[in-house]
């Protein structure tokens, strides 16, 4: 193979690579997208919305301020299921990561 064929090479690999990446992230955008509207639909859908939420939860690079929302839409479905320690344990959580949130 000559010099420009691996040079090449290795670019249309570089762009095919790029191309798989970025279709992932916006993949994993997407799921994370509609894991959120599940949990934001705590009232309208709580069984679906407290897994939803735990999973969004699981993540490490949630600002303080998602953290506590979710938190809160967790609560607010645990609290429509009459679950009211769960609730309880989701809402103080939730403020006391953001005691002034606008959403309580």
């Amino acid at each position: 193979m000559t010099g420009s064929s691996s040079k090449f090479l290795f670019l249309a690999l570089a762009i095919i690579f790029l191309i798989f990446a970025g279709l992932l992230f916006y993949t994993q955008r997407d799921q994370t997208t509609a894991e959120y509207n599940i949990c934001r639909s705590a009232k309208q859908n709580p069984e679906a919305a407290i897994p939803a939420c735990s999973e969004l939860l699981s993540t490490s690079d949630l600002s303080d301020t998602n953290r506590a929302r979710l938190y809160h839409f967790r609560g607010r479905a645990s609290f429509s299921l009459e679950d009211w320690p769960n609730a309880a344990k989701d809402f103080e959580r939730s403020t006391e990561l953001v005691p002034d949130d606008d959403l309580y």
